[in-house]
């Protein structure tokens, strides 16, 4: 039982007596206008000898407890004091009757008759006989527990998520700083995780923070399952969580830790009627290998996160110290790319797209390069995946979009064979707010036919919330162009939104026609993704035919 108040400071007793204990000392004196105030009093008072038993009681008393005058009388007040709080009582009370003080302030908890607890505060005065000597306890209790209850929610609030009920930034710093002395005092193993939800901000711009919100909770929920007791798991501020993990023994501790929360937290969520999947990369940093204090760890975590969202979605990752010299080449490369629109940097190269049937071109498809003054042509796989993190993708793209659609009306308008122009949308640009606008407002710029542009989309794109989904490619093809599902064999579509997808076209990614030729398996998932495009009246390209032999089997396999 404490007698500090909730923030850890103890309750500062009163030098002065108040009128309620003189009250009570009039009492003891037999002053009759005092009994009835003792009685009907607001607050409850009571009479204790040295040992704890009631003498007297009031009626206030009887309603905080719940007991009644003859149940309280000759009970111990420890009887009705809480567990919890019983052995901090009992030290408080023998060294208040050694000390030399009179006067006692503390709170703690009250068991109700029913069994329930109640916050009150003790006033406690000392009467000592004619020699000095303690005789008996006089109290003024009065029931807090609105104001204990009320002092509790704000801490809680203060120090809590108000989301996801998690812990906040705030209070695991100070976990971390306390795991970290202990770790240190006991020559300890700790670690810091820090876990980041793919593509979660496509969910609010498309959906809503509404359903963010909800998806948000059901990970959390995932998460907290994963966790012990004597962790923390924390939301540190949108779709990222962190979590301190105490006194693992061992690096492979960590991995297993870091596999379980990657296995609850990857899959399907149906949340407000959407069905959505959800993807994370993982980090952590271990104490005291790869940092003494909380800042490194958090910075060499974060650092091992993005290491892993680099290498793939769904992956996790050990800090190590190179991936810090990766990171810095990362962040170079970020800061170039945000000025590479602005400085005519990008430029577009057209790979065709030819017809099995008669050799000849019949569309071209827009790939996006990048050629800066000191680092050369820089590949697409080292770039584009900072534009999707960053947000730069959205500007991006709108470039990209606008910069083929005024080359193929040049090249219509110079007379050369109208060619379609197929151009990839990435992932957040497709689900942003706008598109269909931005695509229309180019067509109009350009005046170039929406009939000859095709937009492709990947698989897994369409897949990630197939009713949104349909939505949004319906208010694509009201723009009256093509569009074509990219990389389609490598992701998991489900056939029943297959059929229902505004689709013209399917690519059959290149993995598979890469072997072909070789490879009886390839061969045989291209002819039956040929088939089911035949069947669904779709037309199908072949990603990637580099050789002749590669196009005479995709032609022998029936592809048009």
């Amino acid at each position: 039982m404490e007698t500090a108040s909730i923030s850890g400071s103890p309750a500062a007793p009163s030098a002065t007596p108040t009128p309620e204990r003189k009250a009570l000392v009039f009492l003891l004196a037999g002053e009759e206008p005092y009994r009835a105030a003792f009685e009907h009093a607001p607050f409850g008072a009571c009479e204790q000898n040295l040992e704890g038993r009631y003498l007297a009681v009031n009626r206030k008393l009887c309603e905080i407890t719940g007991f009644t005058r003859e149940e309280m009388l000759g009970m111990s007040s420890r009887e009705i004091t809480h567990p919890d709080d019983l052995a901090a009582s009992l030290a408080a009370t023998d060294a208040f009757l050694q000390g030399g003080s009179d006067n006692l302030v503390r709170e703690h908890r009250y068991l109700r008759k029913d069994g329930s607890p109640v916050w009150v505060h003790l006033s406690v005065a000392l009467l000592r006989d004619g020699s000095g000597e303690p005789q008996r306890l006089l109290l003024v209790v009065t029931d807090i527990d609105e104001q204990v209850n009320y002092r509790t929610e704000l801490l809680h609030q203060a120090s809590h998520d108000a989301l996801t009920g998690l812990a906040n930034r705030s209070l695991l710093n100070e976990r971390l700083e306390r795991a970290l002395v202990r770790a240190g005092r006991n020559d300890e193993q700790m670690a810091i995780v820090l876990i980041d939800l793919d593509r979660f901000k496509d969910v609010n711009d498309s959906l809503g923070h509404a359903v963010g919100d909800q998806l948000l909770n059901a990970v959390a929920a995932k998460i907290s399952a994963c966790v012990r007791d004597v962790d923390t798991l924390a939301r540190t501020g949108g779709d990222e969580f962190a979590l301190i993990l105490v006194e693992p023994a061992s690096d492979q501790d960590v991995l297993v830790a870091m596999g379980r929360i990657l296995s609850a937290v990857s899959g399907q969520y149906q949340v407000a009627g959407h069905e959505l999947h959800v993807s994370c990369g993982i980090g952590a940093s271990l104490y005291p290998r790869d940092g003494r204090d909380a800042g490194t760890l958090l910075k060499n975590a974060d650092a091992a996160m993005y290491r892993a969202k680099e290498g793939g979605r769904n992956r996790f990752q050990l800090y190590q110290k190179e991936i810090n010299v990766r990171l810095d080449q990362r962040l170079s490369l970020e800061t170039k790319l945000r000025h590479a629109l602005e400085r005519q940097e990008l430029l577009l190269h057209y790979q065709p797209q030819i017809s099995l049937d008669s050799g000849a071109i019949v569309g071209v498809e827009a790939l996006l390069r990048w050629r800066h003054p000191e680092l050369g042509l820089v590949s697409p796989d080292r770039f584009i995946a900072i534009a999707e993190d960053t947000g730069l993708i959205v500007p991006i793209g709108e470039w990209v979009l606008a910069s083929a659609c005024a080359q193929a009306q040049s090249w219509r308008e110079a007379g050369l064979p109208q060619l379609r122009m197929a151009v990839n949308i990435s992932a957040r640009q497709f689900r942003h707010k706008g598109l269909a606008d931005a695509i229309r407002r180019v067509l109009a710029q350009t005046g170039l036919d929406a009939g000859l542009l095709e937009v492709e989309i990947t698989e897994s794109m369409a897949m990630h919330d197939p009713e949104e989904t349909l939505r949004l490619l319906g208010a694509l093809k009201e723009c009256g162009l093509r569009i074509a599902l990219d990389d389609f064999g490598t992701g998991f579509s489900s056939l029943s939104y297959l059929k229902r997808f505004p689709i013209d076209v399917l690519k059959i990614d290149q993995s598979f026609v890469r072997g072909i030729v070789v490879d009886r398996h390839d061969a045989a998932i291209a002819r039956t993704v040929i088939g089911l495009a035949r069947s669904l009246d779709l037309k199908t390209i072949a990603e990637g035919v580099e050789t002749a032999e590669q196009g005479g089997s995709a032609a022998h396999l029936d592809l048009r």
